[in-house]
């Protein structure tokens, strides 16, 4: 009788099985294929360095928020005390100054508080005591609620004032006009060229003819 090899694989193994119902099974090792492991390279910004460079483009002001109200600007009051203000304006650049740089007479002490040397506020102080008479707004980043700042042209301020009247100050020649409510003076440095209104005498109240004059300051009372 002739032989017959017949071969079945299974799994690791092979089995012969050689006549007469007799069979062999042989154990064949199975070569492991190399599964190649690539590593996965995150990228090197991690969120807390993304909202740290989000922080670094973010230009941050001290007085951002702040807002022209009646009788203060942002936390500075009038009637605060100077030393308190300074604590609160502590990262401001402080300069000394005269009230009269601000149109105001009496020889009481001022100062101008910066950032990177652009000036933000003035405070004026009281002739006899450490306390805040006035307050100068001189950047135009500081706004009242119905978005007044520095440097507002006449036109502009009559939107919201359509009745609004200007007057020369007797004692520096500058225009003036005033929120009596709120005590706000906004003052414009003009001279005979760009003069807003006509005047016969000082301290006359008058309707604005030049609407296209800019505002210098604002002071707060």
């Amino acid at each position: 009788m002739r032989k017959y090899l017949l071969f079945s694989i299974f799994c690791s193994s092979i089995l012969i099985e050689v006549g007469c119902n007799k069979s062999i099974r042989i154990n064949i090792p199975v070569a492991q294929i190399p599964i190649e492991n690539t590593p996965i390279i995150l990228p090197e910004t991690t969120l807390e360095d993304k909202v740290s460079e989000e922080n670094e483009n973010t230009h941050y002001s001290p007085y951002d928020g702040w807002m022209i109200h009646k009788k203060s600007v942002g936390p500075i009051l009038v009637g605060m005390d100077i030393h308190k203000a300074d604590s609160i304006l502590s990262q401001f650049q402080k300069e000394k100054a005269s009230s009269e740089d601000f149109g105001f007479s009496g020889g009481s002490p001022a100062y101008i508080y910066s950032i990177d040397s652009v000036p933000i506020i003035a405070v004026i102080q009281s002739l006899n005591s450490k306390k805040i008479f006035a307050i100068v707004v001189l950047s135009e980043s500081l706004k009242t609620e119905t978005g007044i700042s520095p440097t507002i042209i006449v036109d502009s301020l009559m939107t919201i004032y359509p009745q609004m009247k200007f007057y020369k100050d007797e004692f520096t020649g500058w225009e003036c006009s005033e929120d009596t409510q709120n005590q706000w003076i906004f003052v414009f440095i003009t001279n005979k060229s760009d003069q807003i209104g006509v005047y016969k005498y000082p301290e006359q109240l008058v309707a604005p003819k030049n609407k296209i004059a800019k505002n210098n300051w604002i002071v707060v009372r």
